[in-house]
């Protein structure tokens, strides 16, 4: 099938989110074959439900092309109900956190991670005013880790066992 002929829904998305992922899978995004996303549209794509309005683009979402899957025309099978797009959503932003993690991990012990996390925004395309977002996400995960007992990104320097000093 040719690329002139494709059909798309449209996923809500923050603003980071949206940038992130036409900047990584293009626009309109497509999911790579054999990717958990690919197989989340494959299992979740519907039939649309009688009287269903067709889903229109809008400002808070992305464009995701509609893959060729065997058994299921798309030209049928164009509809992403409720749980396939709050799935779908979570899995894009579990392959974000696994992007800016490892791409990140290299900065953690550095004293410039604010800029590693800025430069980091940067080349993947993500708007100034949406970086503290992305900041935030980052140390949030972080303080996860360290919730757990997992110390990640401190310093610690041992304390003098010596009582007289």
């Amino acid at each position: 099938m040719s690329r002139q002929c494709r059909l798309l829904i449209y996923l809500p998305l923050s603003p980071y989110l949206r940038e992130w992922a036409v900047h990584a899978l293009g626009s309109p995004v497509r999911f790579p074959r054999g990717s958990y996303e690919h197989a989340l549209l494959g299992r979740h794509l519907s039939r649309p439900p009688r009287g269903a309005d067709p889903q229109l683009p809008r400002p808070d979402a992305v464009a995701v092309e509609v893959p060729v899957l065997r058994g299921k025309p798309m030209e049928v099978y164009n509809y992403l109900p409720r749980a396939g797009r709050s799935l779908l959503r979570e899995a894009v932003l579990r392959l974000f956190v696994i992007d800016l993690w490892s791409s990140l991990s290299w900065a953690i012990l550095r004293p410039s991670l604010g800029e590693a996390i800025e430069e980091w925004c940067r080349s993947r395309g993500i708007a100034p005013e949406h970086r503290e977002a992305v900041r935030r996400r980052f140390y949030r995960i972080r303080s996860r880790y360290n919730d757990m007992g997992l110390t990640i990104g401190r310093r610690y320097r041992l304390k003098s066992c010596n009582p007289g000093g």
